[in-house]
């Protein structure tokens, strides 16, 4: 990258070298003659969320003006796999193991430059998902179920976290008998209800299996679970005519009932299949009695079904899916015996594997590469049971390239060839126009677009041809046709979404919205993925040069991808994609199938480029961004006490916006972010601390001072009959002060730690020895805070406050001092401003019971100097009153205070 040219060169920082051409807001205000200087930016260039299993690795790219090559860098939020490495032009890679995540999210890392170009210091976040796999909860209300009696049971399914957000997944359950007639979200997506409906006809009381799967991931998110069926059956027993008969069955008993003259005794008996026999008692008519253990499951074996298989699947030999089957003993408790028979009627199977989890058995199906239906059957002792899956073609994604001629459509003009070179595509879409006719040729292959007549613009794309599973989706992949593009705020790029499933299928009809997350530019609100998978349309580019973030998520799916806005110098040649290995192969391979060109009207006069955002800018923007959160978080709360509204018209008006072309939605506009000299007061002092409240680290203090006060002191109840009174006002700098300080955030909430010590002399004439009226105070407590704008809060604190009050009288009879350490709460409230390096706060507080009661005012300023380091005066006004107690001297003291302070803090990194 070329940049700080001088003004003769062509560069728009006449006179200035390449440390300094990009810092156009570094010294936006001058305040006492210096300057008010904020790190440069660092940027994340964006890309597709990272699996964080613990091990998978991600490659990370950053941007940063501060980046040249003798550059150092530091890299703090997860492990790093060798060194950060300068890839030029500004742009530095490393890679990393992100920790292991339970919720999507994002993973926080600090980064600090260092360079003769400048300095840069940030956090980037990183965009995480946890793994896909976890063992789905199944619970039943009632917690068994007698025929006849009951109507419908209610199935609650619990899903574990994985990478789709709450609320997106799509279920699929069996059952081994019965009906699953319904399956809803409730709380939010966090849970599933399920109805399930007895057969018309049971044979007896049996365990129904369940299992449940989360479609997208049907081999790794499962769940099984037994449920008892109770049907009432008569049951016939052995014993004496003449005699009678007791059955007991658990807890339950059933007779005595007498025994007919066939020498059986019949019992109706509602039994809970887990319990497999019973305790038959027969007393005789002689009045003896016999007991026995009777069975009661006679002749049943392992109840099973199959865990659902994926509703469709790829007819690819090297995409084995996996198919599970679920079995139990009669009593519902997993089967542990012979494995079930899995046999297939195309393709071909493994051999029986058990699972880890007991009861669960796996074989691996090889499909051929011939599409249509597979029926897989299991069989066990003496029962078959079967279900069947759709295959597919498998996607020939190919390379393929294709453009536009011409790409200017000037006068009345409205046609232009579209061609594809490489691999030949699929079905084409035009999006703001309409093909005329079909792609013809054996390579290249063309076709005519024509621009609708309302439309300034056109976006011809063609992929691979495809047919989906019929699987959800679970991943996203976004890209631009240029990764760089001039930031003259009128140019468009296609952009490029694919919607594809845990094989790489394209999903279709999957609605999109749209952002830029970072930079300057704008992106229509809305797309939907067309049958082929893909959605397109246009990024209209900002004039502020940097990276780029376009982000796109549909079905509880996110994706990001990058582009540089070159200009002022700038370039951005070395642009790559933040992500973990696998999935930017995933991306590349998309990139490369998806021919796609753009043609149309001329674009409006350019704009001029301007700089970078400095980290003024960014941390501003940043600590936006958190208030927006807190605040977000604070409405959720509140709603979530709200009934909830009704959502039809809504869910009616999403659908209108999500049907709605590209081309004649409105924008969404990112505008540039002003440079500071242009924003208000609060934004020329600099940035705010990231979180938007107030410096959140371990910050200690220590300042030297002194604390003239006004005195006056009177004895009273003085047994001894003493009596007399002080009255005087220290010198200005008669009393030497020592203040120490520690603090320390919890984002809203702080503790406080103070103490101050004042060394205090008095010469009386009377006295030998100077008096020594110094004393102490010891402040220890909590704090409060929130924001009223970014970097400017509000704090409130209560706590415990200890004073040592030294006090004397001048009576009739000499000299009388008393010294006594007295204990009160307080409380105090104030203002607190932290922008850029600078810092000041305002508190009054007051001291009540026990005793002394006193009011303080405290008024403090500082200012950065060096990275944790900040020079800090301070002004500080007390008064309070008290009784101190000697043995049998008790004098009144009212006294005031003013301290004037300076001294140095520092923030522990």
């Amino acid at each position: 990258m070329q940049r700080g040219q001088s003004h003769e060169e062509g560069g728009i920082f006449p006179g200035r070298g390449r440390g300094l051409a990009h810092r156009t807001a570094c010294c936006a205000l001058w305040l006492f003659g210096m300057p008010a200087l904020a790190a440069d930016p660092v940027v994340l260039v964006g890309g597709p969320p990272v699996v964080a299993d613990g091990q998978n690795t991600a490659t990370v790219q950053i941007w940063s003006p501060a980046v040249g090559e003798s550059a150092k860098i530091s890299v703090k939020g997860a492990p790093l796999l060798g060194e950060p490495a300068v890839d030029g032009g500004d742009f530095v890679s490393f890679r990393i193991t992100p920790p292991l995540v339970t919720e999507t999210g994002e993973l926080e890392l600090k980064v600090k430059i260092s360079s003769p170009d400048g300095k840069g210091k940030g956090v980037v976040r990183i965009p995480v998902v946890p793994p896909d796999r976890g063992e789905i909860g199944i619970a039943f209300d009632p917690p068994q179920f007698r025929y006849g009696v009951d109507n419908a049971v209610s199935v609650r399914i619990t899903l574990p976290v994985g990478p789709r957000s709450a609320g997106s997944q799509s279920l699929e359950v069996h059952s081994s008998i019965g009906v699953i007639d319904t399956v809803t979200a409730e709380d939010g997506g966090r849970s599933f209800l399920a109805r399930w409906r007895p057969p018309k006809s049971i044979e007896g009381s049996q365990m129904a299996v369940f299992a449940v799967v989360d479609k997208a991931a049907p081999d790794r998110v499962v769940g099984t679970a037994a449920y008892p069926v109770m049907v009432k059956k008569s049951v016939e027993m052995p014993a004496a005519a003449g005699s009678s008969a007791l059955l007991t069955v658990g807890e339950r008993q059933f007779g005595p009932l007498p025994a007919g003259p066939d020498g059986r005794v019949r019992f109706e008996l509602e039994r809970d299949p887990r319990i497999s026999s019973g305790r038959l008692r027969v007393i005789g008519a002689d009045g003896s009695v016999t007991e026995s253990t009777v069975e009661l499951a006679f002749g049943e074996g392992p109840r099973f079904t199959f865990v659902p298989p994926a509703v469709g699947a790829v007819a690819d030999p090297s995409q084995a899916v996996k198919v599970t089957v679920v079995a139990v003993n009669p009593d519902g408790t997993p089967w542990v015996g012979k494995a079930p028979e899995v046999t297939v009627d195309r393709g071909s199977v493994s051999a029986v594997v058990a699972a880890s989890r007991a009861g669960r058995f796996v074989v691996t199906y090889q499909p051929d590469s011939a599409p249509g239906k597979v029926t897989f059957t299991a069989a066990l002792d003496g029962r078959t049971i079967a279900r069947t899956m759709n295959l597919v073609p498998a996607m020939q994604a190919g390379a393929r390239t294709g453009a536009l001629e011409p790409v200017l459509l000037e006068g009345n003009k409205r046609d232009a060839t579209f061609t594809v070179t490489g691999a030949e595509p699929g079905a084409l879409r035009v999006s703001g126009g309409a093909p005329r006719g079909r792609l013809t040729g054996n390579g290249p292959y063309t076709v005519s677009a024509r621009l609708n007549g309302s439309a300034s613009q056109m976006v011809v794309h063609a992929g691979p041809e495809s047919t989906p599973t019929g699987r959800p989706v679970t991943k996203l992949f976004m890209w631009t046709s240029e990764s760089t593009v001039q930031a003259d705020a009128v140019s468009m790029v296609p952009f490029v979404v694919a919607a594809v499933d845990d094989q790489g299928q394209p999903v279709p009809n999957v609605p999109l919205s749209l952002a830029v997350a970072s930079g300057s530019g704008t992106l229509p609100p809305m797309v939907t993925t067309g049958a082929d998978g893909l959605a397109t349309g246009l990024f209209t580019v900002g004039n502020q040069v940097g990276p780029v973030t376009l982000t796109a998520e549909g079905s509880g799916v996110r994706t990001a991808a990058p582009v540089f806005l070159e200009g002022a110098g700038y370039t951005g040649a070395e642009l790559a994609t933040t992500g973990d290995t696998r999935t930017l192969a995933e991306r590349d391979t998309w990139i490369g199938a998806v021919a796609v060109a753009r043609a149309g009207r001329a674009f409006p006069a350019a704009q001029p480029a301007v700089a970078p955002m400095t980290g003024a800018d960014v941390a501003r923007l940043e600590a936006e961004r958190k208030v927006q959160e807190r605040e977000a978080r604070m409405a959720s709360m509140r709603t979530a006490k709200q009934p909830a509204p009704d959502t039809g018209e809504r869910a009616s008006s999403s659908e209108s916006a999500a049907a709605a072309p590209p081309e004649t939605a409105p924008a969404k506009s990112t505008k540039p972010a002003k440079p500071a000299q242009s924003g208000g007061f609060l934004d020329q002092l600099g940035p705010p601390p990231a979180d938007g409240l107030g410096r959140s680290e371990t910050r200690v203090a220590a300042h030297v001072g002194a604390m003239p006060r006004n005195y006056l002191a009177t004895a009273v109840d003085i047994e001894s009959g003493i009596g007399g009174s002080a009255v005087f006002e220290t010198p200005g700098m008669n009393a030497p002060s020592l203040d120490l300080r520690g603090q320390k955030w919890f984002d809203a909430f702080g503790a406080d730690a103070r103490y101050r010590y004042v060394y205090q002399t008095l010469e009386l004439p009377f006295q030998d020895d100077p008096v020594q009226l110094g004393g102490s105070e010891l402040l220890l407590g909590g704090r409060y805070r929130r924001s009223i704008r970014p970097g400017l809060t509000w704090q409130a604190a209560a706590g415990f406050h200890y004073q040592t009050v030294s006090a004397f009288v001048v009576g009739t009879d000499g000299f009388e001092e008393a010294r006594q350490g007295l204990p009160a709460a307080r409380v105090a409230g104030g203002l607190v401003l932290d922008r850029g390096p600078y810092y000041a706060s305002f508190e009054t507080g007051g001291s009540f019971k026990p005793v002394p009661t006193g009011f303080q005012v405290e008024l403090t300023a500082g200012y950065e100097v060096a990275q944790n380091i900040a020079i800090q005066g301070m002004v500080v006004a007390s008064s309070r009153a008290g009784t101190v107690s000697d043995d049998d001297l008790e004098l009144l003291v009212v006294e005031g205070f003013r301290g004037f302070f300076i001294g140095a803090a520092y923030a522990l990194p």
